[in-house]
């Protein structure tokens, strides 16, 4: 891309979303309300009531989707990820026009679609609502990990807001997204083409790193990750205020978790809808 692109957010598909809810809520996350999408099924199409709705963990940089079907008589590009299982889902990168990142990124994956409009109500403090609108390019087949799209917030005020921002596991930031793939060197330098970002690349695994964040690939014998799902978008890495206090929460709701040599906090895909979760501090990411 001529510019880099960020990471805006991550998806969760979750085949019941009122039980989702509750186990992110128990790791920890303040959860949007539930909000229902509309938009164009396709290029061609206009702008109609989906089956899809999610609901959201919003940052102060970038946000996590828990998405599912809400109405199975109705379009949803979910429904048929979840007759196979749940989790990973949608990668977001986040850009400036979905014209000018269209007109881009199509003349390196010719997969690439014209951008579509989407929107969703959203809840206000005062019990009102104000709709969200978006413009996202899909990436199609090109990347088969997950509904890759590059995402034009039109109304970013709408979504980001203080109250909505402040997590009982004092998560701040997204920091990376994780592949299963067969070879991470190839998918690597496929996003990096995508993002226009600089290539790190170690035996077995690679990553590009992106302003503060990254997307990393790991092999498909990765310990804990379900083989049978490469490639796929297999976690995220989310950034804490403190990890001793999410520590802390986490043994107070009684969430199975695991340490890594650095520190790092672990929470399994079978504890998290499928989808594997690392809270860590932004000094040890950057390092």
């Amino acid at each position: 891309m001529s510019a880099p692109l960020s990471l805006d957010h991550i998806g969760v598909a979750v085949r019941d979303l009122a039980q989702a809810r509750a186990i992110y809520r128990k790791l920890g996350f303040h959860l949007t309300d539930l909000s229902i999408h509309s938009g164009q099924p396709s290029v061609d199409g206009k702008v109609q009531p989906l089956g899809s709705g999610n609901h959201c963990a919003m940052f102060r940089q970038g946000y996590m989707e828990l998405i599912g079907v809400v109405d199975p008589d109705k379009p949803s590009s979910v429904a048929p990820f979840l007759k196979t299982r749940q989790g990973g889902f949608i990668v977001a990168l986040g850009c400036e026009s979905a014209d000018a990142a269209y007109e881009v990124a199509v003349q390196s994956f010719p997969a690439t679609q014209k951008p579509i409009a989407l929107e969703r109500m959203v809840a206000d403090p005062d019990g009102g609502s104000a709709k969200a609108k978006f413009r996202n390019v899909l990436m199609g087949t090109d990347f088969p990990e997950a509904r890759v799209l590059l995402i034009q917030h039109l109304t970013r005020d709408v979504i980001w807001r203080e109250q909505e921002m402040v997590h009982p596991n004092g998560v701040v930031a997204l920091l990376g997204a994780q592949f299963l793939v067969a070879d991470p060197a190839e998918a690597a330098c496929r996003y990096g083409c995508l993002v226009n970002a600089r290539l790190d690349t170690k035996p077995g695994d690679a990553a590009l790193r992106l302003d503060g964040q990254t997307l990393q690939f790991y092999g498909e014998d990765r310990k804990g990750a379900p083989k049978a799902y490469c490639p796929s978008l297999f976690g995220a890495v989310f950034a804490v205020a403190d990890l001793g206090n999410t520590e802390a929460l986490f043994d107070k709701n009684g969430v199975s978790f695991s340490k890594s040599a650095s520190g790092e906090l672990l929470v399994s895909p079978h504890d998290a809808c499928g989808f594997a979760l690392t809270f860590t501090t932004m000094d040890k990411h950057i390092s």
